[in-house]
């Protein structure tokens, strides 16, 4: 009889330590996109405190990481969100996404390339499973944007 166990998943904000483990995670998640190297603007992460960078750790290793930045005193957007291919469909997305929601109550914006199937079936999915969440979707190209309110009671996991 195999047990399975669920891996420990902790979203953590990025130090100033974390900079070139950041750095290593994008090259993939900008592959998947056809770019190839540096991310333009990614030393604001940690400059601008509009802007926050956090790690996704599953069972102590870094597995992924996410980009916020705060668009008003109440909206937060998330601008990158990245899981590592070995973690994926395994339940850490979802978890790590409604972490990072519990983490800034209210308002926020998602943005999803279209040309990005696998991250718009996971987005819809998460999203249309939190019954009674008002979601707006609407099409902003080269993206669909997904606008919410994640401090409403439906939110929460």
């Amino acid at each position: 009889m195999t047990l399975h166990t669920t891996p420990a998943l902790e979203v953590r904000p990025a130090r100033p330590e974390h900079r070139a483990l950041v750095e290593a995670m994008m090259v993939p998640y900008l592959r998947g996109f056809g770019a190839e190297g540096p991310y333009p603007g990614l030393e604001r992460y940690g400059s601008d405190a509009r802007c926050a960078a956090f790690l996704l750790w599953l069972d102590g290793a870094a597995a992924g990481f996410a980009l916020l930045e705060q668009v008003d005193a109440g909206t937060t957007e998330l601008v990158e969100f990245y899981v590592a291919a070995e973690h994926r469909r395994q339940g850490c997305g979802r978890l790590a996404a409604e972490m990072l929601f519990a983490l800034r109550p209210g308002r926020w914006r998602v943005g999803v390339r279209q040309d990005n199937g696998p991250a718009l079936v996971f987005w819809r999915e998460l999203l249309a499973g939190k019954p009674g969440l008002a979601v707006h979707e609407h099409a902003r190209p080269p993206a669909w944007i997904y606008e919410f309110d994640a401090s409403s009671a439906a939110a929460s996991p």
